[in-house]
């Protein structure tokens, strides 16, 4: 089941219950993905949820999409600019954080092609590296103590802002 979030003028609602319709079912359309109800005229149909990314997600993916341009050599010690799927995987997972409201706070690409992104709030800061290889490796921090440092866990993540 996936997890659908409900933006609301005043919250954020996040949803992973089965639809549930009060009426007797008559016939269900496969082609059309529709339920039809029996002596009514609802028609509910299965829609599939795209998000906005929030502002910030929107800078952040901004920023790694322009990695792509940096050139051979970019930093001053001849650093190798990140690869297309380095781009594309922490793009992806800059979605996925943002549909959790994770805290973003900086991005940034290394001198050996890898890209960082980090979130943090309060005392509680996050750093998750992707690599040529697509390795990538998460830091847990609290305050100024590590708490986790070890492949990526989008669930830890989300639990170590919560």
């Amino acid at each position: 089941m996936e997890k659908t979030k409900i933006r609301t003028a005043r919250d954020v609602t996040f949803t992973n219950k089965d639809l549930i319709v009060t009426n007797s079912i008559h016939s269900f359309d496969e082609g059309l993905n529709v339920y039809i109800p029996q002596n009514g005229s609802i028609q509910l149909l299965e829609v599939s949820y795209l998000s906005r990314p929030s502002d910030k997600a929107r800078e952040i993916i901004r920023k790694i999409y322009h990695y792509k341009y940096l050139p051979a050599g970019w930093d001053e010690s001849g650093g190798d600019p990140p690869s297309e799927k380095t781009i594309n995987d922490a793009i992806g997972f800059s979605e996925i954080a943002d549909e959790y409201d994770l805290p973003f706070y900086f991005t940034a690409p290394g001198p050996n092609g890898e890209i960082v992104i980090e979130f943090k709030s309060l005392d509680k800061a996050a750093e998750v590296y992707f690599d040529e290889d697509g390795l990538s490796e998460m830091i847990l921090y609290a305050g100024k103590e590590q708490v986790y440092a070890g492949v990526v866990q989008i669930k830890a993540l989300v639990n170590h802002f919560c």
